[in-house]
């Protein structure tokens, strides 16, 4: 028995890092883009992404750098014969990430591309691989609602309750001296001064 033939390629394309965003981040958010995209259409589609082509073909690394986005995704897609390419940019603002992605669906015949879906999202970073999976599945099928309800939640509290702090024996806190020339200040430096000696 044969192993099944995919019947469509996807190309996973580089995620480009913009104003102050981390090349790591994009290249974990492509990752998990890619590994939606396997997890929930790899009956379909065999999945490739820049790692596989560089593996590949060793020319292609010299591609990626002399050629301009577009055009790299376009050559990449022609000699793989690829149906479909995801490329994205990612960027921080605002104290979020902003991922803009967009799947391409190449015709084979006539070689000409035009956009299956595009959008874009923004999120913590602390979020970052829960939207990228939700964008695998988004660039996929252009239905897909995004439901941010389900998000994981971010917080900026800081629960400290379990901390105890223990006892110091033999050291005698009364020795510090606390002056300045702020009425305010003395006033505080004052009241802690007498919380500290007792």
């Amino acid at each position: 028995a044969h192993p099944q033939q995919k019947s469509k390629k996807i190309f996973v394309g580089r995620i480009s890092a913009e104003n102050g965003a981390s090349e790591a981040l994009a290249d974990r958010i492509r990752e998990r883009i890619s590994l939606a995209v396997f997890e929930r259409y790899g009956s379909t589609y065999a999945v490739v992404t820049d790692d596989d082509i560089k593996t590949m073909y060793s020319q292609a690394e010299k591609l990626m750098v002399l050629s301009d986005g577009m055009q790299y995704m376009t050559q990449i897609a022609n000699a793989i014969d690829a149906d479909e390419v995801i490329s994205g940019r990612l960027s921080r603002g605002g104290g979020k990430m902003r991922l803009v992605c967009s799947n391409l669906q190449r015709n084979r015949t006539t070689q000409t591309v035009g956009s299956k879906s595009a959008f874009e999202v923004s999120f913590y970073e602390s979020a970052a691989d829960w939207y990228a999976t939700e964008a695998g599945y988004k660039l996929m099928a252009p239905g897909y609602a995004i439901n941010e309800r389900s998000a994981p939640s971010f917080s900026e509290e800081v629960n400290i309750s379990g901390i105890q702090m223990p006892k110091a024996e033999g050291f005698d806190l009364s020795v510090m001296k606390f002056s300045t020339r702020d009425e305010t200040i003395s006033r505080i430096l004052g009241y802690l001064k007498e919380l500290v000696e007792k």
